[in-house]
């Protein structure tokens, strides 16, 4: 039964991404020992191939979610293994989102800035625009740019 819960807890609190092959390999290889398994009686139980078991205890693979959820079944998945992944969630999550008004202040102040940057463009040349084309590409070039930057923002 406790077994089973920790599989639970597993498939909800932990995402592999988070471990690599060689923590990965040795929780595996621990907390088969700590019940007196051999890798072929785990492999059995958990009905992956024994060459599986060798190679995920050896960090020679990183197992895929399914094969880990299988092994993870027939043996307790310590705690300090689902508080790394917590950890690391939690710093994923501390990323700073920017706020309506952040937002607000970089759709109008872009424009300004890049209405600013045209002009100085314009006046320290002396032959630029050379015709109505130039002209409307620069302003082409600069709405682009603009709405891009607004997807980033905005997104």
């Amino acid at each position: 039964m406790s077994s089973q819960m920790s599989s639970n807890a597993v498939k909800e609190f932990i995402d592999f991404a988070a471990y690599n092959k060689q923590d990965i390999a040795g929780m595996v290889k621990r907390e088969r020992l700590k019940r007196k398994l051999t890798q072929k009686e785990l492999a059995e139980l958990s009905g992956i191939t024994i060459r599986a078991v060798q190679r995920i205890e050896n960090a020679i693979v990183m197992p895929r979610r399914y094969t880990l959820n299988a092994l993870f079944e027939h043996i307790d998945v310590p705690l300090e293994f689902i508080k790394k992944k917590a950890l690391s969630s939690d710093e994923k999550e501390a990323v700073v989102k920017p706020s309506r008004i952040s937002k607000l202040i970089l759709t109008f102040g872009i424009p300004v800035l890049l209405v600013i940057g045209c002009y100085a463009y314009i006046l320290q040349s002396p032959t630029f625009p050379e015709n109505a084309f130039e002209m409307c590409v620069l302003i082409f070039c600069m709405s682009f740019i603009y709405f891009i930057l607004l997807l980033k923002i905005w997104k």
